[in-house]
């Protein structure tokens, strides 16, 4: 490709106001952070499909109001606005929510300050949680002799899922139930030592919290 085909698939758009170019990124969180300014996000892994569950990564997008830039493909012209009032109040009710059905036992989890999850709830200053904590304490899994896990501190982002499908071509992981029941286990409620789990250690790497 010359550069004079380079220019021709080079747009804009506007990114609190100010214009970034964009080519072929497949959506706007990336194109925001080209720009250089960061997004929060739980789910999102650049190596892994789009999953859009979090929320985190909420954006104001003028003319189409509040969506998920992670699933939201870049247009020339858009103008988009990252840290507004309501995208910074969605942000931290979903931080609660999370925490919400969090064992938050941080002092003596081992992912304590390197934390997704603890970071976020920091820096956006959520202090106190207005719901319910979690009463239903599910059994740390100990069976296999490389990973615990703890299904206590799972914020359903989907990363170890996608992980383990994607790049290792296992699939030991998925999600089951809906609604509030849904969980992220092995097939049949089985622990992590009665399946065809090969200790890869990926689903540990991209999980945000200690799960």
């Amino acid at each position: 490709m010359t550069a004079m085909d380079t220019m021709k698939d080079t747009k804009t758009l506007f990114v609190n106001g100010r214009e970034v170019e964009f080519t072929d990124e497949e959506n706007i969180l990336n194109v925001i952070r080209k720009a250089g300014i960061e997004v929060p996000t739980f789910c999102y892994r650049p190596d892994l499909t789009q999953y859009g569950a979090c929320r985190m990564c909420v954006v104001e997008i003028e003319g189409r109001g509040i969506q998920a830039s992670c699933t939201t493909p870049p247009e020339p012209g858009m103008k988009i606005h990252v840290h507004t009032e309501k995208t910074r109040r969605i942000r931290k009710m979903v931080l609660e929510l999370l925490l919400a059905n969090h064992d938050r036992e941080c002092t003596t989890c081992e992912k304590s300050g390197d934390c997704e999850l603890q970071f976020l709830a920091n820096k956006y200053g959520v202090k106190d949680v207005r719901f319910g904590k979690k009463e239903d304490i599910v059994p740390v899994d100990e069976s296999n002799p490389s990973i615990v896990r703890d299904p206590n501190k799972c914020i359903l982002c989907g990363a170890c899922v996608r992980a383990c499908k994607e790049i290792q071509g296992h699939g030991v992981l998925d999600f089951a139930n809906r609604g509030s029941k849904t969980v992220v286990t092995p097939a049949h409620n089985k622990q992590m030592g009665e399946v065809d789990c090969v200790y890869c250690g990926q689903c540990a790497a991209v999980c945000p919290t200690g799960a």
